[in-house]
């Protein structure tokens, strides 16, 4: 088996994780499914030859959703240091996979992609309530749907059917208005 059929089948592995990741209704399981999302990405963007830029933005982002869902479980606050840290970590991660990319010589425009990503990415960290954390992540599938389209990668149906997902999931847990005379409290 080559390892670009590997990598496709992360892709789908990416797809499941993701299409279930948008439906769960707690905070804490969306972030534990989107460690599996990451995870999965990971690998299927290193498998299909994306470059490590990807790949290590990917790899940041299951630590940071695992701290992420701990904290959501224990209905804990981020501190800002926190918050700061891993932005710092994202761009350091995304920096040494683009000069290595660069280096060997396959750096191209896709390279900037997973930052632009991740931008929407850490946005989705940073609220609590799950409808925000589904349209930032709306962001996100959007900028990598572009990206695995342009690899030719499997995961571009984990970034559709994840956009479909979260649409449905927008309206699935949208907050339904007070009827006349109810308390808004």
């Amino acid at each position: 088996m080559t390892l670009e059929i590997v990598g496709q089948i992360f892709g789908i592995l990416t797809t499941i994780a993701a299409v279930v990741s948008a439906q769960l209704p707690k905070r804490w399981q969306m972030m534990i499914g989107y460690m599996a999302v990451n995870l999965f990405s990971a690998l299927n963007v290193l498998f299909v030859g994306g470059g490590l830029t990807g790949c290590l933005v990917c790899l940041v982002a299951v630590a940071h959703s695992s701290v992420n869902a701990y904290r959501a479980k224990k209905d804990m606050d981020t501190p800002l240091t926190e918050k700061l840290i891993f932005s710092v970590v994202y761009f350091v991660a995304w920096g040494i996979g683009f000069y290595l990319s660069w280096k060997s010589g396959v750096a191209s425009w896709l390279d900037a992609l997973p930052l632009v990503a991740t931008v929407f990415f850490v946005a989705s960290m940073l609220v609590k309530k799950e409808n925000n954390i589904r349209l930032w992540t709306l962001g996100n599938a959007s900028v990598n749907t572009v990206y695995h389209l342009m690899l030719r990668s499997s995961g571009i149906f984990a970034q559709l059917f994840e956009l479909v997902s979260i649409i449905v999931a927008l309206f699935r847990y949208r907050k339904k208005p007070p009827k006349n005379g109810e308390n808004v409290d």
